[in-house]
């Protein structure tokens, strides 16, 4: 699965940025679509690429904006029609034998 976007702000020179990309990332691991205003959104083929891309942003505090991988994003399950009489301690310990967790 192919991660989300990476949309990066105030870029006024491109070929600076991809020369900066280019130094820790292949260019065949990502491509870039020009915007309006000076904004730039890099596409990764793989989510390796995304957080080293991510991370290299944060680190030199570059304005930008993604959202979280689906893989990595949480989910609420709501359970209908329980009976009263069914052990909420039962029922928890079940949930967590398939791998999840509880917050």
């Amino acid at each position: 699965m192919k991660p989300p976007p990476i949309f990066i702000y105030g870029v006024t020179n491109l070929p600076e940025m991809r020369k900066r990309i280019n130094e820790f990332i292949n260019e065949e691991h990502y491509s870039i679509k020009s915007l309006a205003n000076n904004t730039i959104k890099l596409l990764c083929q793989n989510p390796d690429t995304f957080r080293k891309l991510v991370k290299y942003m944060k680190e030199r505090n570059i304005i930008h904006h993604t959202y979280q991988p689906k893989e990595e994003r949480s989910y609420r399950v709501a359970i209908s029609y329980l009976h009263h009489s069914v052990d909420v301690q039962e029922l928890k310990e079940a949930i967590s034998r398939l791998g999840h967790t509880q917050i």
